[in-house]
């Protein structure tokens, strides 16, 4: 990415945009802790985010569900040797019920459809309920449905005060955040 320093204020939507090779989904797995910077330094004051990758290969061999690909969101709040409670259910059925993916819940990840299986994904990342939101590309290649679902519980999220930040290649869906982060590449 190279010398990057700025600062986003909280509750925000924000699109990052930029060639292919600039940095954006380095970036956002450096927001959310999955990689560390290589200088510098990152504060988030404390918000944990949620990090919805752009694609997810699940191994054809591994049975999991829609329910279960959702419900691996509150593991990491559960601890070890705990159970779900009632909050962590409710919150996955809400999460599902959002995405329109309810009644995908006992079909396995694989057997979904590109658009489908984006929603169990973009689900999974509001039912970590943390204050900010990642999403690398959430809306590329998706069918009709499954784009305006995402934007508009995207949209709701923001209005909600959580922070969204995605990154994207169409200007459109740019347009459609209150700040645009343009990375570009050096060519020398």
């Amino acid at each position: 990415i190279g010398d990057l320093s700025l600062e986003l204020p909280t509750g925000s939507s924000v699109a990052i945009i930029g060639p292919n090779g600039s940095g954006k989904s380095t970036l956002l797995k450096v927001i959310a802790g999955v990689i560390e910077p290589t200088s510098g330094s990152l504060d988030t004051h404390g918000a944990s985010a949620a990090i919805v990758l752009q694609s997810t290969d699940v191994d054809d061999g591994v049975p999991l569900t829609v329910r279960d690909v959702v419900t691996m969101a509150r593991y990491p709040r559960l601890g070890l040797l705990r159970r779900l409670s009632a909050h962590d259910r409710e919150t996955v059925d809400r999460a599902m019920a959002r995405l329109e993916i309810t009644d995908l819940a006992n079909r396995q990840i694989h057997h979904l459809s590109g658009g489908q299986r984006q929603r169990a994904f973009v689900a999974q990342g509001l039912a970590q309920e943390s204050p900010i939101l990642l999403l690398d590309e959430p809306l590329t290649g998706l069918d009709v449905r499954s784009r305006s679902i995402i934007t508009s519980v995207l949209a709701k999220e923001h209005a909600a005060g959580r922070t969204i930040i995605t990154t994207t290649h169409n200007f459109d869906d740019a347009a459609n955040c209150e700040l645009v982060l343009l990375l570009a590449t050096r060519f020398v």
